[in-house]
């Protein structure tokens, strides 16, 4: 699901996935308790993060929503998390000139992201409680939440 028309049809013409809807999650009902598993990639941050309930919400129990997701710099630990990510880009950047393609072509960014690392952080224990939360290179993180499965019976 996304509620971008060309990234899905970017997706249709490299042949992946089984079904591409055309729809904007915050607006979009989800039936509750269904899906094992959720991925947000490079999207949570263009919306509100209490979209995770809706998301939560449409997970069956014992079920996963992966989201990675990215974070500003608003503190000292993130700009020390920043070094490795300044070097790749500049490194990049030297490389992308000697040669053509793809990298020549600028991609838009939404920056800075709405919330720092910490509030994610604050907001996931609020919102999905037990998540994880681990920063990754290039200003992202990884959040991951297990739905707790219906207790069995006997």
């Amino acid at each position: 699901m996304d509620a971008d028309a060309e990234a899905l049809a970017a997706a249709r013409a490299a042949g992946g996935g089984p079904r591409y809807r055309h729809a904007d999650v915050r607006d979009t009902e989800l039936p509750g308790g269904h899906y094992d598993f959720i991925s947000c990639v490079a999207s949570l941050h263009h919306m509100e993060f209490a979209t995770v309930t809706r998301l939560r919400q449409a997970l069956a129990p014992g079920g996963v929503p992966a989201v990675l997701g990215l974070y500003p710099v608003r503190t000292v630990a993130d700009a020390l998390w920043s070094v490795p990510a300044v070097a790749l880009n500049t490194a990049h950047r030297a490389l992308s000139r000697r040669r053509p393609g793809p990298a020549d072509v600028p991609v838009p960014l939404v920056w800075p992201p709405p919330l720092g690392y910490g509030e994610t952080r604050a907001e996931a224990a609020r919102l999905l409680p037990g998540a994880t939360l681990r920063r990754l290179v290039l200003w992202r993180y990884l959040l991951v939440y297990r739905e707790p499965p219906v207790p069995s019976r006997g």
